[in-house]
């Protein structure tokens, strides 16, 4: 049974999952000591950027995935943005401009990632739902 998706209701579920995601992150990044506010902003993203572009090479360990997320969370928490990367350069960058132009698209043309993303959304909508009854 495949049922037709509201994209204004979805795409504002898949922004507060997103949001929420990062939030958890710098949680997270605050609990282990912020190891990263001494540095430069500029330091940071090209840290960021370096460790991103190698991600297209190779598929990344967790602890450099955590090292990823913690640089995005101290720019979070300083009320910046990460760099853009090199979509014309790098694969994993031309795969995210292309989910990210599905995602905020047409729930109708949503491949398998989007919609997993979705699932999460919903399930994230219900435990707020639930969070807010107790």
């Amino acid at each position: 049974m495949n049922k037709q998706i509201d994209g204004a209701r979805a795409h504002a579920l898949l922004e507060a999952y997103l949001v929420n995601l990062r939030f958890e992150r710098a949680v997270d990044y605050l609990r282990r000591g912020r190891r990263f506010a001494g540095e430069k902003f500029y330091t940071l993203k090209f840290q960021w950027r370096d460790l991103y572009t190698r991600f297209d090479e190779i598929a990344g360990s967790e602890s450099e995935w955590t090292h990823l997320h913690d640089l995005e969370a101290e720019l979070t928490l300083r009320r910046d943005t990460v760099p853009r990367p090199y979509p014309a350069r790098h694969a994993l960058g031309l795969r995210r401009d292309e989910h990210a132009k599905r995602l905020w698209g047409d729930p109708g043309l949503w491949g398998e990632a989007e919609r997993c993303l979705y699932e999460a959304a919903l399930l994230f909508e219900q435990s707020c739902r639930k969070a807010v009854k107790h």
